[in-house]
């Protein structure tokens, strides 16, 4: 809705503007054209304004996250220079009818935004299907090592995974770490004494 009343503002400014240079009541008409101004501003900074650099930070997969987003900042500076350079010349030559090229595109932006699918209550691990990503699982080969190894069910893949077979145990399979912590203390503990 924010595109409409977006939309609407800039109508109404061309409305105002326009009628203000050729009617005898020109402040009156100015103050519409301000108004205007106003509530292009208030829907613009409560809707189109902030909602594409959220939407930006959800629509990308997570490998491309941020190749994506500074894609999509820089074009989004990218055409806000664009369109400041080139509307003070458009408003010189056509004048007021500038502000139905900007409502009309408005309109657009707002047509555009109904086939746009919704990410509000999604995570963004969810995000991937929302934009019909295939998600694909890049360790295949460990994922059936592991469930090879440590005999694990479907329902435990949520659980700590510990290892089953009757000849292991935890103490055995945390030996070799402690094995390993011992020999670095001591490491370190020597090289401690030849320091001092």
């Amino acid at each position: 809705w924010g595109g409409v009343g977006m939309a609407i503002s800039h109508y109404g400014i061309a409305l105002f503007y326009g009628l203000s240079l050729t009617h005898v009541l020109q402040p009156s008409l100015a103050w519409g054209a301000l108004i205007c101004v106003y509530t292009y501003t208030f829907c613009f900074s409560s809707c189109w304004g902030p909602s594409p650099w959220v939407y930006q930070s959800e629509i990308f997969p997570l490998r491309i996250r941020a190749k994506g987003q500074a894609s999509a900042t820089m074009a989004n500076w990218v055409w806000n220079a664009i369109v400041a350079k080139v509307t003070p010349l458009v408003l010189d030559k056509i004048g007021f009818y500038t502000y139905l090229i900007f409502g009309s595109f408005c309109v657009l932006m707002s047509l555009f935004s109904i086939f746009v699918p919704e990410t509000k209550g999604k995570t963004l691990e969810e995000m991937d299907e929302v934009f019909g990503y295939k998600v694909v699982d890049p360790h295949p080969k460990a994922a059936v090592v592991e469930l090879n190894t440590f005999n694990v069910t479907p329902a435990a893949r949520n659980s700590t995974l510990l290892p089953t077979n009757s000849e292991t145990s935890l103490t055995s399979s945390t030996q070799p770490l402690q094995n390993d912590a011992d020999a670095t203390n001591s490491t370190f503990n020597n090289e401690e004494d030849e320091q001092e």
